[in-house]
């Protein structure tokens, strides 16, 4: 049985692979926990607390009080929306 690849892209820095052919929708939007958000962003738990406090982090699901939960898309778009391609690059305006 052949194997099948995941898609990609070739560019500048070679091919790159989008997606493991794998994952699935649930995949990205399944919730999990703070700990497991802050491995995702590769931050630490006490970071995204913060972020939650002061805002401009990613969107979350307040289950209850001491109950937290993040889908790995607002992570993934929270991420993206602050890749930059140099250092006096403001990134995108926000209305």
């Amino acid at each position: 049985m052949p194997l099948e690849h995941a898609p990609s892209l070739s560019g500048a820095y070679g091919d790159i692979v989008l997606e493991p052919p794998e994952v699935d929708a649930g995949f990205w939007y399944s919730l999990i926990d703070e700990e497991a958000a802050a491995g995702f962003l590769d931050l630490s738990v006490r970071t995204m607390q913060g972020y939650r406090y002061k805002g401009g982090g990613a969107r979350y699901v307040r289950i209850s009080s001491r109950c937290v939960k993040y889908r790995r898309i607002d992570l993934r778009e929270w991420a993206e929306a602050r890749m930059r391609t140099s250092t006096s690059d403001p990134g995108q305006e926000t209305a």
